[in-house]
């Protein structure tokens, strides 16, 4: 199981400036203030904590 960071999927190494113009202001806010809601191609913050956190209750 990788221990990476979010993946922003199509996103991926767009800055903020870059991000709301390819999605649209109000559709990248929704994205990024949801725990729920994937970014295009990525996951969501849900995602990221079902994907890692098996790893830190499995050590921790």
């Amino acid at each position: 199981m990788p221990l990476d960071e979010r993946y922003h999927g199509d996103l991926q190494g767009l800055n903020k400036a870059e991000t709301a113009e390819r999605l649209g202001k109000q559709s990248m806010h929704q994205w990024r203030r949801s725990f729920s809601v994937r970014p295009p191609e990525g996951e969501s913050l849900e995602d990221t904590m079902n994907r890692t956190l098996p790893f830190f209750n499995n050590v921790f």
